[in-house]
């Protein structure tokens, strides 16, 4: 070691001393000086002395004497290719390099290509988040977490291999990957978070492994290029908008264990032909299939004890429907189904939501069931190809604008005296018989 490099070491030790005898001199509280030992003492951050290549170029911080964690980088624009070294020397002693913590690579716009060495066992939150030119990753087989937000943005990204060790993929992990094609997801992944591939929209094909218990909310929304991905069994719950904007979906199968789907599930995944949902479901919330406009069939099993409200709304190409012996159907169920000419009702509904059948312009026929009480506001609005409707004896009332603007109705009251019919119920109908308020 030169003259000059052992003078400049002496000075900074003499500086770093002077700092610490005059915070200790200063008359505060016992946690002030534990404080100042733990964090600037011990564990202070520092560019390290280093013989291995790269390793100038990171920011680290103590764990233990021999391992560190990367805090932070200096890469710039004349290392775009990094590799992360497995050991340092960092004050004086052989480290060796065993995380990479919270932001520390985030915002990096010079960085294309980085491997991660195999002594790394995770990857904090934001580590690479907004790194916008990071094209890929090696990541070490031992990582066994990858936190959220860790890749966020990464819009260059174009594959990723996760590690056979991790068992979660956090929320947010890869959200915003666009350039995203392939993704290798292991077999011990037990759940993926929200959002976790939310507007990956070069996505094409997706297969989760069979141990996958959890897809939370979102976990690949908008991920518009989305041709195929799989449903593992160990699934109970579509949560909300999990397939939502998935426009090339054309076909997914719902496993056996699914007891419910969430609101905006499907919604306009716009290639979906065809749908069947297993007796396990008892429950569908809002919108689930809304403005699936290519959907064409549909059959709802009758152990669905809960429909919510607009589920195939917008469906413009639903022709096919078997519908649950539910004993209403909620507001909005098929509004706008523009190609819908039939569908059997089952006998035990007793009410008809508003919206319901709103303009479904090609509905020619409908039966409504003998223990009907109550009609919607607007529920068959603008069903122009209806040419005859009975209204059950037991129907108490029948909101405004009902059947308005169903100009080829004819409609059959049954001289029923009990009946409380709203403004314009009928407005624009073909005729009205059977008395009418």
């Amino acid at each position: 070691m030169s003259t000059k490099e052992s003078l400049g070491k002496r000075y900074d030790k003499k500086i770093l001393a002077i700092i610490i005898s005059i915070v200790l001199l200063v008359p505060i509280s016992i946690n002030w000086y534990k404080y100042v030992i733990r964090n600037i003492v011990t564990y202070t951050t520092y560019i390290p002395e280093t013989d291995v290549e790269n390793a100038s170029l990171l920011v680290f911080k103590n764990i233990t004497d021999t391992t560190v964690n990367i805090t932070g980088n200096l890469i710039g624009p004349d290392n775009t290719t990094f590799t992360i070294p497995e050991k340092i020397k960092f004050n004086g002693m052989i480290c060796t390099v065993v995380g990479i913590k919270s932001f520390a690579f985030s915002n990096n716009k010079n960085l294309e290509h980085i491997s991660i060495p195999s002594t790394v066992t995770n990857i904090g939150n934001h580590a690479f988040a907004e790194c916008s030119n990071l094209k890929s990753i090696k990541l070490s087989e031992k990582i066994n977490k990858i936190e959220h937000d860790a890749f966020l943005n990464c819009k260059s990204l174009d594959s990723i291999k996760i590690p056979q060790n991790v068992s979660s993929i956090k929320e947010r992990a890869f959200e915003g990957c666009s350039s995203l094609i392939k993704v290798e997801i292991p077999e011990n992944v037990t759940n993926i978070g929200e959002r976790a591939f939310n507007n990956c929209q070069s996505l094409h094909h997706v297969k989760l492994p069979d141990n996958l218990e959890k897809l939370e909310s979102r976990a690949f929304y908008n991920c518009v290029n989305l041709e195929s991905i799989n449903i593992p069994d160990k699934i109970t719950e579509i949560n909300p908008s999990l397939f939502g904007k998935c426009h090339k979906l054309t076909d997914i199968k719902i496993p056996a264990n699914v007891t419910k789907i969430y609101f905006n599930a499907f919604f306009e995944c716009k290639s979906l032909k065809s749908i069947t949902i297993p007796p396990s479901v008892k429950t569908i919330c809002s919108e689930a299939f809304k403005d699936c406009i290519n959907l064409t069939s549909v059959k709802l099993p009758s152990t669905i004890i809960d429909l919510w409200d607009g589920i195939f709304e917008g469906c413009l190409k639903l022709v096919d429907v078997e519908f649950c012996s539910n004993n209403f159907i909620p507001e909005g169920t098929f509004k706008d189904c523009t190609s819908l000419t039939e569908i059997k009702l089952s006998s035990n509904i007793v009410t008809i939501g508003d919206n319901a059948f709103c303009n479904c312009s090609s509905l020619k026929a409908i039966n409504l069931p003998r223990h009907l009480t109550g009609i919607g506001w607007r529920a068959f609005y603008g069903c122009k190809s209806l040419t005859y409707v009975s209204i059950p004896r037991s129907t108490n009332w029948i909101s405004e604008e009902a059947f308005a603007e169903c100009t080829n109705l004819i409609v059959n009251l049954n001289n029923n005296d009990s009946l409380d019919i709203s403004k314009n119920a009928f407005l624009h109908c073909k005729s009205v018989k059977g008395k009418h308020h």
